[in-house]
């Protein structure tokens, strides 16, 4: 996907659920809600700032705290802390993220409805 498609699609998101990655650092600046989980390298290296907009899962080793890249990040295996986060745990935390302030999602018009595009008149 071009870039500029990417960043209008993370821009005009909801929230964004991803993995410590530059989608993490790109919803970062775009100020677009997220939860980033972690696994192989610490939060505190590369997590986003401490904000309501932002939810980083983490579930480090018993190991793992003075380490801040206590796993592979470039291995052959998913990481074990990766593997610890749930996806009951994830659902939770995209609902514990704040609403954006003038979200409207892009399949509804100026009233909300859903399957009418904005301005055309048409839809329920």
């Amino acid at each position: 996907m071009p870039f500029p498609d990417l960043a209008a699609l993370v821009a005009h998101a909801r929230a964004v659920v991803v993995g410590d990655t530059g989608l993490a650092h790109l919803a970062t600046a775009l100020g677009t809600p997220s939860v980033v989980l972690f696994g192989p390298v610490s939060p505190r290296l590369w997590g986003p700032p401490d904000s309501p907009l932002h939810r980083v899962l983490w579930h480090p080793g018993a190991g793992d705290p003075g380490d801040p890249r206590p796993g592979d990040a470039h291995g052959d295996r998913p990481d074990e802390r990766l593997l610890r986060i749930t996806p009951a745990e994830v659902a939770d935390a995209v609902a514990a993220l704040p609403a954006r302030a003038g979200f409207r999602p892009p399949w509804t018009d100026t009233r909300g409805r859903v399957g009418a595009a904005a301005g055309s008149g048409t839809g329920p």
